[in-house]
């Protein structure tokens, strides 16, 4: 009797982050949604699970992690890798389950929202020494050691209050990454480097981005959008502030 052959493909790659710190989520009580149904998801360890015999066409991704806020997310394979599809999920804890840490939360409304993100002010992971334009490598001076070990972080302009978004593509040593773009000429050698946050918005103006309470100072410059316009807040979490219009 010939043996049965199963096959599955792959469609999608999912990272999960817990954004609030930048690691990967560890919890594996999640489901994955498209259209209200539940998906077949295997978890890889690392926060990393596949969807497996899902058709390739955009749709919208609900993911439920116990202990993080709904995300739901437009998956557009075009933006993704043909060969493996692979994106990123940023989840935001829910206040009452971060193991005993507090969060510091901004919500509001601000009609035309789309996106917000933010990067801590006067303290930062490390500098940049050099940068290679040829082999996109930075070198870094790194004087606590910290691993790059997420993949968003920014160069920032703390006295402009602006900053620059970029992704590490890979980490060749505790001084040395690899980047996916050129750094503007506005930021250079000695620019401070911070990891990149991430909040939510919704269609109906609703934002909200949360950060972990660590006693000190919680001043972030929060990166938002709003109709298409790219604005830039100080932000003092341990305040009640909104943005502004």
């Amino acid at each position: 009797m010939a043996e049965a052959v199963i096959r599955h493909q792959v469609s999608l790659i999912l990272r999960l982050i817990d954004t609030t710190t930048g690691n990967a989520v560890p919890e594996t009580r999640v489901q994955m949604l498209k259209a209200g149904k539940p998906l077949q998801c295997f978890a890889k360890g690392d926060g990393i699970y596949v969807l497996i015999n899902v058709a390739k066409e955009d749709f919208f991704l609900q993911v439920n992690v116990y202990g993080y806020e709904e995300r739901r997310m437009w998956v557009q394979y075009e933006e993704l890798d043909s060969r493996m599809p692979m994106s990123e999920v940023f989840l935001m804890p829910k206040e009452r389950h971060t193991g005993g840490e507090d969060i510091l939360a901004l919500r509001g409304n601000l009609p035309g929202i789309e996106s917000i993100e933010a990067v801590k002010v006067g303290e930062h992971d490390c500098y940049m020494k050099s940068f290679d334009e040829e082999k996109l490598t930075m070198n870094l001076f790194n004087p606590h050691r910290r691993k790059m070990k997420n993949v968003h972080y920014a160069f920032v302009n703390a006295e402009k209050k602006t900053y620059e978004h970029f992704k590490v593509l890979k980490e060749i040593s505790e001084c040395m990454v690899m980047i996916d773009h050129i750094p503007k000429k506005t930021y250079g050698v000695n620019f401070p480097i911070a990891r990149v946050i991430f909040g939510m918005t919704g269609e109906d103006g609703s934002y909200a981005l949360y950060v972990r309470d660590d006693a000190k100072e919680a001043v972030y410059l929060v990166k938002y959008q709003v109709k298409g316009k790219e604005k830039y807040q100080l932000i003092d979490f341990h305040h009640m502030e909104m943005l502004k219009k």
